[in-house]
């Protein structure tokens, strides 16, 4: 069958577009080339514990990983990489996904969610998959946003609101405020909201989850998960202290690099020794 002019150069648009697309296949290239619009002003500056925490994230998207838990400390892209890029990452690669996010505050999860809407508008973004993510119109909030293929995305608090959706990748990112974390009743809040609520959302689609948080107490979300039976056989961890510790890292997937370069800090050009005193005297161990 001989193609026209006309269908010559829409199949020749059609191929080099898909060329363009697949340099964003991984997580960590599309994050690189979204950083000036997510980021404007400020220079991207990869570490390895991106590829760490990218690895796990397009694991548990491929269904390889069912639960996941990370504890990394603020400041290093946790909220960046998993609240704001990872989801419209997935949308590219299947638009249909649905996701559930939430946080400590409705104004944290509704800020994340809005910062990956305004990512799906961007110029960069329409022009390699203008035509494939389509925002729809009747289903266009600050917390709640739809594609015109059925995926979506629900931006909730911890205690918020959950019941009825049905999501297929639940994203847990900072569950307790770090002024709050020393009281018993906000910290019980937020474990009662993630066994009694979230842990029942999505089970007819086999959703999976991702708790993502800084340690504030050793009863938070981290700790009620990690003292769960089943917790060692369906849980993924990883655990990046911003000073090196010894068999912190415990997931399946790489390994912390520290145990072989001696290099003790996580970030060290971005938070040197100075930095991470000062932290550690704000924030505590």
């Amino acid at each position: 069958m001989q193609l026209n002019p006309r269908e010559l150069a829409e199949l020749a648009s059609a191929v080099e577009l898909e060329k363009k697309r697949r340099k964003y296949r991984s997580l960590v290239d599309f994050v690189r080339a979204a950083w000036p619009i997510m980021e404007g002003g400020t220079d991207y500056r990869h570490n390895w514990h991106i590829d760490i925490i990218s690895e796990h994230l397009e694991a548990l998207y491929r269904k390889e990983i069912q639960n996941l838990l990370m504890n990394i400390p603020p400041g290093c892209m946790k909220s960046l990489l998993t609240s704001v890029a990872f989801p419209v990452w997935c949308w590219t690669q299947n638009p249909t996904t649905r996701f559930l996010t939430g946080s400590y505050g409705q104004d944290l999860a509704t800020r994340d969610a809005l910062r990956s809407r305004y990512l799906i508008e961007s110029s960069w973004f329409q022009e390699l998959w203008g035509n494939q993510i389509i925002i729809d119109s009747g289903q266009n909030q600050k917390t709640k946003y739809q594609n015109t293929s059925g995926g979506w995305r629900l931006a909730t608090s911890v205690g918020g609101r959950g019941t009825g959706e049905h999501p297929d990748i639940k994203l847990v990112d900072d569950p307790h405020n770090v002024k709050e974390a020393e009281s018993d009743t906000e910290r019980q809040g937020a474990l009662d909201w993630f066994d009694m609520t979230l842990s029942s959302r999505g089970v007819s689609r086999d959703a999976r989850t991702a708790v993502i948080m800084q340690r504030l107490h050793e009863r938070d979300l981290s700790g009620h998960i990690m003292a769960k039976p089943e917790f060692q056989s369906e849980w993924e961890h990883i655990c990046l202290p911003m000073t090196f510790e010894p068999h912190r890292y415990t997931s399946t997937i790489g390994k912390d690099p520290r145990a072989e370069t001696g290099e003790p800090l996580l970030w060290p050009n971005l938070f040197d020794e100075r930095k991470v005193r000062l932290l550690s005297q704000a924030l505590g161990e």
